[in-house]
C-alpha cells in the first residue's frame, strides 16, 4: 500500500465507493434571500486575502473531515497557493469571540465565473459550531456577499454525505434545487484522518 507524505493511503484500490445523491441549488436574485434571526453579537465574518496555504489546507480539512471532503485533501501547498492567487476566488471566515479569545467557527469560498455566475465552492462549520444557528447566518452572509460582488446567479451543490440539515438550510435561505443526479464518491480506507494545525 502506497502512502502519501502525510502517511495517508493514496492507492485508489484501498478506497471504497459510496453511492450518493447530489443536489444542485441556485438563487437568481438577492431579493429571494430569506434571513433568519440569530444572535450574532459575538461573531464576525471577514475576508482572508492571500491566505497562507497551510491555513487554507487546515480550514478545509477541519471543516470537511466529518463530511468526506476528499477532492482537495491531498492537495500540495502549491495547489492551495495557486487556488487563492486567482482574483476570482475569495475566502471568508466566521469567527466567534469569547472573552479575550476567538475561535474560527466556519468558512465559505466564492468562485466568480463566466456569465456573472458565482459558485459557493465550499461552505461549512467546525464541529463545535454546529447546532447554534450559525449556519443560517453564515449562509445568508455568503449569498448577500456573492451578489454584492456582482453575481447575477449564485449556485452550489450538496450531497447525501454532507450534514443531514445542509440541503434544508440552503432551501430555507431561499435557494431552489434545479438538478439532482445520482453519483458515487470514493472514500479512502481509515477515513476520517486526524487534522492537525501547525
Amino acid at each position: 500500500m502506497r502512502r502519501g507524505s502525510s502517511g495517508i493511503p493514496t492507492d485508489s484500490t484501498t478506497w471504497e465507493t459510496i453511492p450518493i445523491t447530489v443536489h444542485f441549488l441556485e438563487l437568481t436574485s438577492e431579493k429571494e434571500i430569506l434571513t433568519r434571526e440569530v444572535d450574532v453579537s459575538h461573531v464576525r465574518i471577514y475576508q482572508v486575502v492571500n491566505p497562507d496555504p497551510r491555513f487554507s489546507q487546515w480550514l478545509y480539512r477541519s471543516v470537511g473531515h466529518s463530511w468526506y471532503w476528499i477532492d482537495r485533501y491531498f492537495w500540495s501547498l502549491q495547489q492551495w497557493k495557486s487556488r487563492f492567487s486567482d482574483p476570482n476566488v475569495t475566502l471568508w471566515v466566521l469567527e466567534i469571540d469569547s472573552g479575550n479569545d476567538s475561535q474560527i467557527a466556519g468558512y465559505y469560498e466564492l468562485d466568480s465565473q463566466f456569465c456573472m455566475d458565482t459558485e459557493v465552492s465550499y461552505f461549512g462549520l467546525m464541529d463545535q459550531a454546529i447546532g447554534r444557528g450559525l449556519g443560517s447566518y453564515l449562509l445568508g452572509d455568503c449569498l448577500h456577499r456573492a451578489f454584492a460582488l456582482g453575481a447575477d446567479r449564485v449556485w452550489l451543490h450538496t450531497c447525501t454525505l454532507d450534514h443531514p440539515r445542509a440541503l434544508a438550510n440552503y432551501e430555507a435561505r431561499g435557494m431552489t434545487v434545479y438538478k439532482t443526479v445520482q453519483d458515487t464518491q470514493l472514500i479512502p480506507s481509515g477515513w476520517p484522518y486526524p487534522t492537525i494545525r501547525d
